[in-house]
């Protein structure tokens, strides 16, 4: 990872010194209000579908996912006669059936096939605000702020079963920016930021069934949970006149959600022993989730 962004860094010095005429004609964003609206092909690897694979031990991850269309949209703001800017940015990503795997096994061939079924409605919102710090102007900028990471996987039938789970988070970030001056009217932008959050997680599964694995199940995660990763992104932009620009990107987020204990109750004593001895050895407190997108995105500058 720390030969990528120096790579990064050396290719965006590159751009800087061949085209420094061009950017003393034309900044990269005439910066006073900049809005955009982002649309993902999103690729999911959830903490949620972790949790409910090492649960339920007839489930695994299904690896035939198609790309989840989510949304984002925010704006920046220049602060007046001062290399500051301020960004707002929401997303959200909403998938009905999220698919997970489920292992079928035969007693007449000894054989085992897994295949795909729904297993509920998977939700994620987050919400960023940032500070920017110009500290070469339309080139490389510091940033600083909070972000807001809530997701859920959710099922249910009345009088049949219930489940719920879920985490909630905040806490601060910090990064940078780096972008081309344009160049035929394109330029390229590069971001990372590297975050450190706070929360809990919610955790609830409830049948009439009076077995472990199929009954009443809570989750309890203690003290605060922690939430930390980075998230990368690169993009392509092309600017239409002054106020306008389409681009095409790629983001990664990749991020670890660590508790210090877990411990699942149920109403089956033997079970409960069976799965918080198998989180305390096998599976271990830590659970990784990635989110990759790859976007198409507008933007109007004014």
């Amino acid at each position: 990872m720390k030969h990528f962004i120096l790579s990064i860094f050396l290719l965006f010095s590159i751009f800087s010194e061949l085209y420094a005429l061009e950017s003393e004609k034309t900044t990269s964003y005439p910066l006073n209000l900049q809005v955009f609206y982002r649309r993902n092909s999103s690729f999911t690897n959830t903490f949620e579908e972790s949790i409910y694979t090492k649960t339920f031990s007839t489930y695994i991850e299904d690896k035939r996912k198609d790309p989840i269309v989510s949304y984002d949209i925010g704006f920046r703001k220049k602060i007046t006669e001062s290399n500051f800017s301020f960004d707002v940015e929401f997303s959200e990503l909403k998938k009905g059936g999220y698919p997970i795997a489920m292992i079928n096994c035969s007693r007449v061939t000894s054989a085992c096939n897994d295949y795909s079924i729904p297993s509920g409605t998977y939700y994620r919102s987050q919400v960023r605000s940032i500070v920017n710090y110009e500290v070469i102007p339309n080139v490389f900028r510091l940033s600083g702020g909070i972000r807001y990471i809530r997701s859920e996987l959710s099922d249910g039938y009345i009088y049949s079963y219930s489940l719920n789970f879920g985490q909630k988070y905040a806490g601060p970030e910090l990064g940078f920016e780096v972008e081309t001056p344009k160049f035929w009217n394109f330029n390229l932008k590069f971001n990372y930021s590297y975050f450190l959050l706070g929360g809990k997680i919610n955790y609830s599964y409830a049948t009439p069934s009076r077995t472990g694995e199929n009954g009443y199940i809570s989750f309890l995660s203690e003290p605060t949970t922690k939430y930390y990763g980075q998230q990368i992104g690169l993009k392509l932009n092309y600017f239409i006149e002054d106020h306008y620009y389409i681009s095409l990107g790629i983001s990664n987020v990749s991020a670890k959600v660590r508790t210090n204990s877990i411990n699942i109750y149920s109403q089956d004593i033997e079970y409960d022993n069976f799965i918080n001895t198998k989180f305390r050895t096998v599976y271990g407190n830590s659970f990784r989730e990635n989110i990759n997108n790859v976007y198409f995105e507008l933007g109007l500058l004014i």
